[in-house]
């Protein structure tokens, strides 16, 4: 399919009498996929020039480098270039079957993505070209570090109802300041999408209403379909227990992300924080999976903004409390904003578009040193942990 591609272009095939009638190669590439996953309901094949250049080395790209993106894809799987189709189907079965992965590179023959709906097939094929275009930048400073599988695990990345308690409140007693705030959050979203600051499957947004209750944008939509509706209400009782508030959004199965308990712990330490964006554009994650922090004084323009950003070790999303008390005043009063080691940066700011702005400004300054020591600068912009210590 092309850009100018419609709906009446799209085709339905029964598959009683396709498989016995010589299909097309790429036919039989989902067919075999959907043999081999009963699970799936969508599978999307497609090409990237990143991918393409791991399959060529006979490679994938690592997806432990990042955490996020190992938990939506799994650990991929490489399949070697043959001239048969049958071969080819077997070895695609036999792929999906052994190793549950949501996503092969099939060299010279592209990427194939599966998921339970097309939305997800979407942001695993998403996901793996950007992993795979962190790693390549990553290259220009030095060989990017991974987790261990055993690491990922220790992290619960799927919120659970059963942490949250519930309460209706219907839709007139939503405030025009309520209001206000979800209509700001997507646009500040949607700003941060056609930046490449956030994409369709990452990037948590939250405002803090008062002292007991936030918005913070959900966990498994797509961002670009995000509106004012499917931000979540989330409210603290006296006892800091949790609870989702349903009764304004258009769908009530949705739940916050993981990031909720430390943009919590945040807000109660910090009272002037009101914002907060958790996130890793390219660069930014570039520097993660590096274990890099960063020194911006070589740069006076966003200075203001980020100074000196220090890299933690992944363990620290582990302790909520500890996330918050990483937080420090530079010498210009602003809050500094800081990297997690292979999981991505956290903004705040007293409004949205201040936590915004550090994010460009994060992202600007990974970029800009990035590409000066690939030019063979020797500025000391790198913070390694060992040097923080």
């Amino acid at each position: 399919m092309h850009a100018n591609s419609s709906s009446l272009d799209i085709y339905t095939l029964d598959l009683k009498g396709v498989w016995n009638s010589n299909p097309p190669q790429v036919l039989r590439m989902h067919l075999a996929a959907y043999e081999a996953r009963t699970d799936i309901k969508a599978v999307l094949h497609a090409h990237s020039t990143s991918l393409e250049s791991f399959a060529t080395c006979g490679s994938v790209p690592n997806t432990l480098c990042m955490n996020p993106i190992f938990h939506l894809c799994g650990i991929p799987a490489f399949i070697d270039y043959v001239m048969t189709n049958d071969t080819q189907d077997a070895l695609i079965r036999a792929t999906f079957c052994s190793t549950g992965s949501n996503c092969a590179l099939i060299s010279g023959k592209g990427i194939l993505c599966v998921g339970r709906d097309l939305e997800e097939a979407f942001q695993v094929f998403e996901a793996m070209d950007f992993c795979a275009r962190m790693i390549l930048k990553a290259l220009q400073i030095g060989p990017p570090k991974a987790l261990s599988s055993a690491q990922c695990s220790s992290l619960d990345y799927v919120s659970s109802r059963t942490c949250f308690g519930t309460e209706n409140i219907p839709y007139r007693c939503v405030s025009s300041f309520e209001k206000s705030i979800r209509a700001s959050m997507i646009q500040v979203l949607n700003k941060g999408l056609s930046q490449g600051l956030i994409s369709c499957s990452s990037g948590t947004i939250s405002f803090k209403l008062d002292n007991n209750s936030l918005l913070m944008t959900p966990t498994g939509i797509d961002r670009n379909d995000l509106n004012v509706h499917d931000l979540l209400l989330i409210r603290l009782d006296d006892a800091f227990n949790i609870h989702l508030v349903h009764g304004f959004q258009d769908r009530p199965d949705t739940l916050p992300s993981r990031a909720l308990k430390a943009h919590i712990s945040i807000y109660k330490r910090h009272a002037n924080i009101n914002a907060i964006l958790s996130a890793h554009p390219l660069h930014v994650a570039a520097f993660c999976c590096l274990n890099y922090g960063i020194d911006s004084r070589f740069l006076p323009a966003p200075y203001s903004f980020v100074s000196r950003v220090p890299i933690y070790p992944f363990e620290l999303l582990l302790d909520p409390e500890r996330v918050a008390k990483e937080f420090t005043e530079n010498e210009t009063g602003e809050i500094e904003s800081i990297l997690i080691a292979n999981e991505g940066c956290i903004t705040v700011g007293r409004g949205l578009e201040d936590a915004l702005g550090k994010l460009q400004a994060l992202e600007s300054v990974c970029a800009i040193a990035m590409d000066a020591r690939s030019l063979g600068s020797e500025l000391s912009v790198f913070l390694s942990m060992e040097t923080m210590k």
